[in-house]
């Protein structure tokens, strides 16, 4: 994955729920990526972890220079990353409405 990347959560961990947004904002080593989610969770994740605990759903670019955790709090706290949430969020609900369309047919 790369900066700007938009996730889906899909276990619930970091104090955040299962299908909670997050972005993005810092690569690392061999492919690691750190991410900040919906309610200011934020870590690193190997390639492996980001296989096993997210689902990539979207891109918006973003120019972010993380700096530090205290400072990544704080921008996340002044709603810095507000609008890579509801955009994910946009994403997922998009989805969700495409497959209601689909009405599933019992032949009882």
């Amino acid at each position: 994955m790369i900066i700007g990347d938009i996730v889906m959560l899909n276990c619930t961990m970091l104090g955040e729920k299962y299908g909670s947004i997050g972005v993005c904002y810092e690569e690392y080593g061999s492919g690691g990526c750190s991410f900040i989610f919906t309610e200011g969770g934020y870590d690193g994740f190997s390639v492996e972890d980001q296989n096993d605990f997210l689902k990539k759903i979207g891109f918006l670019e973003l120019n972010y220079n993380f700096k530090n955790v205290i400072r990544l709090t704080e921008d996340w706290r002044c709603g810095y990353f507000k609008k890579y949430f509801r955009y994910g969020s946009d994403i997922m609900e998009k989805d969700i409405l495409k497959l209601n369309k689909y009405k599933f047919i019992s032949r009882n």
